[in-house]
């Protein structure tokens, strides 16, 4: 088994692993990053198969890191080395160990081209918002949800969904954005540059007469 170790201090990475090689571990390889940074280029590099983290680092936290991996779909085990143990901070946890959508993919961008956010779409909100749009019978929309499939006509209705949905996404204090692509997730461009640093609010969304479906949105 791989277990990253991921720490600011070099003493205390030497420490748990230590730890773990006197309670039976002997036979695993641990590898070692600083920060969230370092550790999440790692990881998509070479995913481990655990990852033991600690809570607050320079350059990016451990929350930080955690959410920057499920947004972008990594579904690595996770968990937290430290003393920080209050309520909240165990349901940010929590929070950012669920995984985003990753069917759909819209990234927007700003004036000047560069990723600023994102909506992560399950392919039930891709069919039934898509289908409500253009009126479509629920048995079919119920059966696209139900296949993934999405011919030519659903996904122009859907992209003109993501294109509305950017008006949710601006405020007084966000720049002037523009939806740049509507994408599967493999094809999904610039997404990766703004997980790690984006706010991620995930909402399940119910479209009258046909059915509820998830998108997660990720604004930096």
């Amino acid at each position: 088994m791989n277990v990253l170790i991921v720490d600011d201090s070099a003493a205390m990475r030497m420490m748990i692993i230590k730890t773990l090689r006197q309670a039976g571990l002997n036979g695993h390889n641990f590898a070692q990053a600083p920060d969230g940074a370092a550790a999440l280029e790692a990881i998509r590099k070479a995913q481990p198969d655990v990852v033991l983290c600690d809570w607050n680092m320079p350059n990016m936290t451990g929350i930080d890191l955690l959410t920057a991996l499920r947004g972008e779909g990594i579904r690595v085990e996770f968990g937290f080395i430290t003393t920080e143990t209050t309520t909240e901070m165990r349901q940010k946890a929590a929070a950012a160990a669920k995984d985003a959508p990753t069917d759909w993919v819209a990234v927007y961008v700003d004036d000047a081209g560069t990723p600023v956010a994102a909506c992560a779409c399950s392919k039930e909100f891709v069919a039934y918002a898509g289908s409500a749009l253009m009126m479509m019978p629920p048995a079919a929309a119920k059966q696209a949800a139900a296949s993934g499939a999405v011919d030519e006509t659903l996904a122009s209705s859907f992209h003109e969904i993501m294109n509305i949905c950017s008006r949710f996404l601006m405020s007084d204090h966000t720049p002037h954005l523009r939806l740049a692509t509507v994408s599967r997730r493999g094809a999904a461009q610039g997404l990766a540059a703004i997980a790690p640093a984006a706010t991620r609010k995930d909402f399940a969304a119910a479209i009258p007469r046909y059915g509820a479906g998830q998108l997660a949105c990720l604004v930096t």
